[in-house]
């Protein structure tokens, strides 16, 4: 598919200053990129090149004046998502993926014709110099791979499989070395060039020799245009000021340096500003942009190419995608497989073989509360591969390549078998070396009321990641939510004792159902001996029997007509309502829209 030609004039974008005063950020800029050219958009800090691109590429909330047009028709929002794609600046990819399941996971969400994956794939790693790291995983703070011009590599070629018209890059070369930064910006000029696709990016000081890849720039200052045109008539424009190049100079450094606002004279670039307009590089942008309106005049949209994937497809590839991520990544499953077990070492072996007398029950109730509180408590330790999928998926929806409720599904059912084998392992070592009741319907029902209260517990965490911006405010607030659970679940204070400004926590509590589940699976029908009269419960519940039932032990906690079963539905429950709760959060705030 060939380029697009974007043309954008009289952009003007403001947003409010938190005192209420509002603060212009673009004022009145035009310009014109040809399809198949390579633009950068330049300016000193705080020029607002950032947010013309964000404006240009439809990721901003605050309303836009001006106008846009692409190949001369008005841009159309939906249009547009599926012809032009961006690349953020930060590398957001899945660590554990080599390079080339990486571009193919991608393309599978723009074409089910296997062959045009595997062609549009093979396109990208030649284009972009990776033959050599086809197989080398992408790497992460727990895995070494790619280097960061690799990376950024990575991030364009995830957009190039979706064959757009038009892309966008921000800041591509940020933090690399000069020899990345060549290989990327000349990998970008080959796709230009090769696919005819329109590349729009900002850029910060390149070198000479970055500059004159490009085809043309736009020069901004104080989100004003200063310059708009081809690239090799930008040093003659300025000079005609009476601006004299020194020897030896990047002309992009000198043409930076001009115009920033934070180091040369205020009236200077003001002049810089007023001589643009009525000059001969601005007549010739309004000539140009004329003849391509003229030329565009009576053409419709192009057709969109068919057979993108539908939800079904969307959702097999990302379990495909997380399922791999699972096996590979230590941080998401196996680090905290190997926390619960040793977990369930230690309680297994402080309360090894509790016994079945009056003088156990305290003890079995306490340990049936830890596993129920603190072996739940520790599904907070998921958050950071929650936050890190996260800015893959805003990344990835922004740019069309599938919706909300794909990756909903996709990851609660990857998620589930995970959770059962670790319910299934460490709640069999608990509950028979505790010595638990040795009834096998009650052991099963256990390893169900953990297995659900780690479901509902992650589905809390996913809730939470998909909300709070950072890993910091995530694990506070999980904290915090978990321990309020706790502490309103019934072990500490009956439920009837509870202040009303508090209760009704009690039964949001997914701790609730779960600890008053497991106490009734381990005492109903069970009866101890009384082997200490003067140890509790003895005295209070069973005034000097031979016997202390477990009916009367449910009694003094207010569990003693506990419905087990319809407990478990509540877990399941609120397991898809947390999960429906993030669905929902993700669609509305997380458009990738600034």
């Amino acid at each position: 598919m060939e380029g697009a030609e974007l043309a954008f004039k009289g952009l003007t974008f403001q947003v409010t200053l938190k005192d209420g005063t509002p603060k212009k950020i673009l004022s009145d800029v035009t310009g014109l990129v040809r399809a198949g050219e390579l633009c950068y958009m330049m300016g000193p800090s705080g020029a607002g090149k950032s947010s013309l691109l964000d404006a240009l590429a439809d990721r901003v909330k605050a309303p836009l004046t001006g106008t846009v047009t692409v190949d001369g028709l008005p841009k159309d929002p939906e249009h547009f998502k599926k012809i032009a794609k961006y690349v953020q600046q930060e590398d957001n990819l899945i660590p554990v993926l080599t390079v080339e399941q990486t571009l193919q996971c991608l393309a599978r969400f723009y074409t089910t014709d296997k062959e045009m994956v595997s062609q549009r794939v093979e396109q990208a790693i030649r284009m972009l110099g990776l033959e050599g790291q086809r197989h080398t995983i992408i790497g992460g703070p727990l895995l070494r791979g790619l280097s960061g011009g690799q990376k950024r590599r990575v991030s364009i070629g995830c957009e190039l499989v979706a064959t757009p018209r038009i892309m966008f890059l921000d800041e591509p070369t940020s933090g690399l070395d000069s020899a990345a930064a060549w290989a990327v910006v000349s990998s970008l000029n080959a796709v230009s060039k090769d696919m005819g696709t329109s590349l729009v990016l900002t850029i910060h000081q390149p070198s000479e020799k970055l500059f004159r890849l490009s085809d043309c720039f736009l020069l901004l200052s104080s989100g004003r245009v200063c310059y708009m045109g081809p690239t090799s008539k930008a040093v003659p424009h300025f000079e005609q000021l009476k601006c004299e190049m020194p020897e030896m100079t990047s002309s992009a450094d000198w043409m930076l340096d001009l115009v920033d606002t934070s180091f040369q004279d205020s009236a200077l670039v003001e002049g810089i500003i007023s001589h643009w307009t009525g000059s001969d590089g601005q007549k010739a942008l309004a000539i140009e942009m004329t003849k391509s309106k003229e030329a565009h005049e009576g053409q419709g949209r192009p057709a969109l190419t068919a057979g993108a994937p539908g939800f079904l497809v969307q959702t097999y590839v990302l379990m495909w995608r997380m399922s791999l991520n699972i096996m590979r990544n230590p941080a998401v499953v196996w680090l905290r497989f190997a926390m619960y077990f040793a977990l369930s070492i230690l309680i297994s072996t402080v309360w090894l073989d509790v016994g079945n007398s009056n003088e156990s029950i305290a003890n079995i109730i306490n340990v049936v509360f830890f596993i129920a509180a603190f072996m739940v408590f520790m599904s907070i330790s998921v958050l950071p591969a929650f936050l890190e999928e996260k800015s893959v998926f805003i990344k990835e929806r922004a740019n069309g390549a599938y919706g909300v409720m794909a990756f909903s599904v996709a990851h609660m059912i990857v998620d589930l078998p995970p959770l059962f084998l670790q319910a299934l392992i460490n709640g069999s070592m608990c509950y028979w070396c505790i010595g638990l009741n040795d009834d096998m319907g009650r052991y099963m029902f256990f390893i169900l009321d953990l297995f659900l209260s780690f479901a509902v517990a992650e589905a809390l965490c996913f809730l939470i990641a998909v909300v709070v911006p950072n890993f910091i405010i995530g694990i506070a607030a999980g904290a915090f939510t978990y321990g309020g659970y706790m502490v309103v679940q019934g072990f500490f204070i009956k439920v009837e004792d509870i202040g009303w400004w508090w209760r009704w926590m009690h039964w949001i509590s997914m701790h609730s159902y779960a600890f008053s589940a497991f106490m009734y699976n381990e005492f109903s029908g069970r009866e101890f001996t009384c082997d200490n009269p003067r140890a509790w419960p003895c005295e209070d519940a069973c005034n000097g029997a031979k016997c202390v039932t477990g009916k009367s032990v449910l009694e003094l906690y207010g569990y003693d007509d506990t419905k087990k079963w319809d407990n478990m539905v509540v877990l399941i429950a609120m397991m898809f309502l947390y999960r429906l709760a993030a669905t929902a959060w993700m669609y509305y705030f997380h458009t990738g829209k600034k």
